[in-house]
């Protein structure tokens, strides 16, 4: 089956156009207060026994997946430098 080019008139953007604070407040609310309190538990967990030591799993992923994707956009722009230069020598 060929795929049909879209257009514009195939989106309906309206509803998201519209500025709603209550919205915005929450979504940074839900996405900075658990990382708050992840941070405030990391003294207590890196010296809690057994299971609860698993609650840093989080902070963990926290601190080194976007550590993970910024050398790999620091190797992608170093790849493509190489590209673009032309030969030494």
């Amino acid at each position: 089956m060929p795929v049909q080019p879209r257009s514009r008139r195939d989106f309906n953007l309206a509803g998201f156009r519209q500025r709603d604070n209550s919205i915005a407040a929450w979504q940074l609310f839900s996405t900075l207060a658990p990382t708050a309190v992840l941070w405030a538990m990391v003294p207590s967990l890196a010296v809690a026994p057994g299971l609860l030591r698993l609650l840093l799993l989080p902070v963990l992923l926290l601190v080194r997946l976007p550590a993970r994707q910024a050398q790999q956009q620091q190797r992608r722009r170093e790849r493509r430098q190489r590209e673009l230069l032309p030969p030494q020598g």
